[in-house]
């Protein structure tokens, strides 16, 4: 059994993601062409040097597009956190201390992605110290779930916080009571 929870999305990741991507596929090349087009010679160094920024924006596009949360999955042994493609994040649930609702927390961005395709990387949160969030909309006094685990921990901001942790603790609390016996 399997139960897939959504990641909430908002207007400012949408507008981040076509913002960005209009800029990378439209503006950067217009200006990359007009090198070719205008009456004065550019020197080839200057060219290769634009070709080898534009090609390094488009990597870093395609990179935030892969590694953006999707969705959120709940099993009987752990819940899954899957990326577009990619590696995706296993907890299992002997290994979660507690799951609690967070409300209107302001996390400041360490070493993250913030808008293109979600907002996801390392953020510190006030009272709890470095975590791993995942999300799809603004996290800024967003009402989020904590997963503390034994090594890490893990916020995540989705459509239904409330149900989710209600499922995941259930399924928590089955599985420790098939450890025990």
């Amino acid at each position: 059994m399997r139960i897939e929870y959504k990641f909430r999305k908002d207007f400012l990741t949408v507008m981040t993601t076509y913002v960005g991507l209009f800029l990378i596929l439209f503006i950067v090349p217009m200006g990359f062409l007009s090198m070719y087009i205008g009456d004065i010679p550019i020197p080839v160094r200057y060219q290769l040097f634009a070709a080898g920024i534009e090609c390094l924006f488009i990597i870093i596009v395609i990179y935030a597009y892969l590694n953006s949360p999707k969705y959120t999955e709940i099993s009987n042994k752990e819940i899954i956190i899957r990326n577009r493609i990619g590696k995706k994040r296993i907890i299992p649930f002997n290994e979660i201390e507690r799951i609690t609702i967070i409300k209107k927390k302001f996390p400041i961005g360490i070493w993250r992605n913030g808008g293109l395709f979600g907002w996801y990387g390392h953020y510190y949160l006030a009272g709890e110290g470095l975590v791993n969030l995942y999300s799809q909309c603004l996290p800024v006094n967003a009402e989020g779930i904590l997963i503390k685990t034994n090594k890490k921990k893990f916020y995540l901001i989705l459509d239904d916080n409330k149900s989710f942790v209600k499922k995941s603790r259930t399924l928590m609390s089955k599985q420790s009571k098939q450890n025990l016996s």
